[in-house]
C-alpha cells in the first residue's frame, strides 16, 4: 500500500517542533497504515533489500523541525509496523536524524520487536557507511561518528545473538568513579606510562575495560568509546595496567573527548579519531595509532 490521505495528515503533523501524538493515533485507528510505502519497488542488492518506508518519510519530514521521534515510533510498532521487514531500511535512514533524539535508544526499540535473527544487512550497511563517512571526514565530526560505530555495534550484537541491550552512550558514565582498569589485545610492550599494541583484525582488538561505580566504560582499539555492561572474563596484568589501577582507582571520569589528526601517504590524506579520556586530579588516557608501524599506543599522563 501506497502512502495515501491518512498517511499524508500523520506526515503534517511531524512537521512541528512537538508532535500531537494522540492526534496520530485517532489517524491509526481510523486507518492509517504503518507499512504504508512511498514506493512499491525495493532497492535489492545481494545481501539485503532496501524500502523507501512511511517511517523513512516521517524522518525526512521531520529535518527542519527536530522533534523526537521515539514516542512516534513506538506508535507505528503498536499498531503493527513490521520491523522485520521494514526495520533494517528504517536504521539506515536514522543517519538523516540530526537533534533532539536517541538514536540508541530508537535502535534497540526495533531490535526488541525482531524476530531473532532476522537479516538486518541493510541496516548494518547504512550505519556502518555513515561512521566511515564521518570518521574519514575533515571536519570536527568525531563524536558523531563514534555515536554511529556504538549503533553499528549493537546491531553487530543482535546480529551474533549477543546482548546489546547492556550498550549504551558514552556520557552515561561520565561522573563515576572507575573501580577497576583492565586493558587486553596484542600487547606487544609496556613502559612506565605507555602500553603499544599490534593493531590486529576486527575480532581481536585492543579493549580497555574501566568499570566504574554503576557501568563499564570500553574503548576499542584507539577509536570508539562506549558503554557496554556485559560481562568480561579476560583479566591481563602488567606493568602499565598496574600503574592505571594504583593512579586512577577512586579517579572520577570528568570528559570523554578525541583528537582529530591527519596524516598522508603518497598523495592521499587520512584522518582519524582517537579516545582521550579525563580524569579527576588533570589526569588523563590518550589513544594514538601509529600508521607506518601498524600499532596503537595508549599513553598516561598527569
Amino acid at each position: 500500500m501506497l502512502i495515501g490521505k491518512l498517511e499524508k495528515k500523520i506526515l503534517e503533523l511531524i512537521d512541528n517542533k512537538v508532535i500531537d501524538i494522540e492526534k496520530v493515533r485517532e489517524l491509526f485507528v481510523m486507518g492509517a497504515n504503518p507499512n504504508a510505502l512511498e514506493t512499491l519497488e525495493c532497492e535489492i542488492t545481494e545481501d539485503y533489500e532496501y524500502w523507501s518506508t512511511f517511517f523513512g518519510e516521517c524522518i525526512f519530514t521531520a529535518l527542519d523541525k527536530y522533534p523526537d521521534l521515539y514516542p512516534l515510533l513506538e506508535l507505528f510498532i503498536e499498531y503493527g509496523l513490521d520491523v522485520d521487514k521494514y526495520g533494517p531500511s528504517i536504521i539506515s535512514d536514522f543517519h538523516f536524524i540530526a537533534e533532539n533524539n536517541d538514536l540508541i535508544k530508537m535502535t534497540k526499540l526495533i531490535l526488541n520487536h525482531m524476530t531473532k535473527g532476522n537479516n538486518i544487512n541493510q541496516a548494518l550497511d547504512g550505519i556502518g557507511t555513515e561512521a566511515s563517512f564521518l570518521n574519514s571526514s575533515f571536519e570536527n565530526e568525531d563524536e558523531r561518528s563514534n555515536y554511529f560505530d556504538t549503533i553499528y555495534d549493537i546491531l553487530n550484537f543482535y546480529e551474533k545473538d549477543k546482548d546489546y541491550t547492556k550498550i549504551y552512550d558514552f556520557h552515561k558514565i561520565i561522573g563515576q568513579k572507575v573501580n577497576f582498569i583492565n586493558i587486553f589485545g596484542n600487547i606487544i610492550k609496556t613502559t612506565d606510562n605507555k602500553l603499544i599494541a599490534k593493531f590486529g583484525k576486527i575480532d581481536e582488538s585492543l579493549i580497555t575495560l574501566l568499570k566504574c561505580s554503576k557501568d563499564t566504560l570500553k574503548v576499542l582499539d584507539e577509536y570508539k568509546v562506549y558503554v557496554d555492561n556485559n560481562v568480561f572474563n579476560n583479566l591481563n596484568d602488567n606493568d602499565f595496567t598496574k600503574l592505571l589501577k594504583r593512579e586512577l582507582v577512586g579517579e572520577t571520569i570528568t570528559k570523554i573527548g578525541f583528537e582529530h589528526k591527519v596524516y598522508q601517504e603518497e598523495i592521499k590524506l587520512f584522518s582519524y579519531r582517537y579516545v582521550v579520556i579525563y580524569f579527576s586530579n588533570n589526569k588523563k588516557i590518550k589513544y594514538k595509532f601509529i600508521h607506518k608501524e601498524n600499532i596503537i599506543e595508549i599513553e598516561f599522563e598527569k
